[in-house]
């Protein structure tokens, strides 16, 4: 929920843009044509707002990408940086305005889907900067950022009775219902590597490419991400205000409540969705 620096991947903005950042929220299950809800119907007074960008509740600037990317950064250093170096310069700064479009595709599909797809592709541009750019060696990259424990995300199922990372069953109904999952599953990361490698096609990078390295990179991050959530660094002093401030708690108490509902609600699809993860700080599901 909350934002990060496209960089270095620290807490971003105000309190104000991180209340902004659950309204309106798109649905990963649905595209809806009715109106969404946003910060401002949850106060009295859009005014009052005003407070929640001062400098007692922001932690730092906040720098939209110059080229409408959807990233921000913490600082000008930051920001600068990421022109050049790390899978910034890779999805963004070297691609044409309409390849951009592509990115924003696929990010798309992916929250739609499922959202480490965009921390695969992330890892995956960074490989390539690195080769392209620090003079690294691939395989050694490749090493490097598939390190830890995995398994193919395809291979990750929500079935009755059985954990994900169990084998799947060779026969009978439950077998049936791998199949269907596992092809649902397939389907899926086709459209999302399709998206991804018209965007950082070259041939020497091949084998980087592949549905496997990159359903072994999700799955390594559902592992290594299951039930991993930070706290907003302004949480427990706007909790503090609630409970301690009458007049602030009249003016925030209903904006709370509702940040609350949406962040039970991207909780909830994230079980649902039978990928075995939970945000971790690039999308923390801690609301403030």
């Amino acid at each position: 929920v909350c934002e990060v620096c496209g960089l270095c991947g620290g807490f971003v903005g105000n309190l104000r843009s991180a209340f902004n950042r659950c309204f309106p929220r798109q649905s990963s299950r649905e595209e809806t044509a009715q109106p969404q809800p946003k910060t401002e119907d949850f106060v009295d007074n859009d005014a009052d707002l005003s407070v929640l960008e001062a400098p007692d509740w922001t932690i730092s600037a906040r720098l939209p990408c110059a080229d409408g990317c959807g990233e921000v950064f913490c600082s000008k250093s930051c920001f600068d940086a990421a022109r050049t170096q790390g899978w910034h310069r890779i999805l963004c700064t070297d691609l044409e305005k309409e390849e951009r479009a592509r990115w924003a595709m696929f990010k798309k599909h992916a929250v739609r889907h499922h959202e480490l797809f965009i921390l695969a592709a992330k890892v995956i541009a960074e490989i390539i900067c690195l080769v392209r750019h620090s003079g690294a060696e691939l395989y050694e990259a490749m090493a490097f950022f598939s390190r830890f424990a995995k398994m193919s995300w395809l291979n990750m199922l929500h079935l009755p009775s059985r954990s994900h990372t169990q084998g799947i069953p060779n026969k009978g109904p439950l077998w049936e219902l791998a199949k269907q999952k596992t092809e649902h599953k397939r389907e899926v990361v086709t459209v999302a590597m399709r998206l991804l490698t018209s965007l950082l096609w070259d041939r020497q990078f091949a084998e980087l490419l592949t549905v496997d390295f990159f359903c072994n990179l999700v799955g390594q991050f559902s592992l290594s991400n299951v039930w991993v959530q930070l706290e907003h660094p302004l949480t427990k002093k706007f909790s503090e205000s609630i409970r301690g401030d009458p007049e602030f708690r009249r003016k925030f108490e209903k904006l709370a409540k509702a940040a609350r509902a949406e962040v039970s609600k991207i909780q909830e699809e994230s079980e649902d969705e039978g990928e075995g993860s939970k945000p971790g700080k690039a999308g923390s599901s801690k609301s403030p």
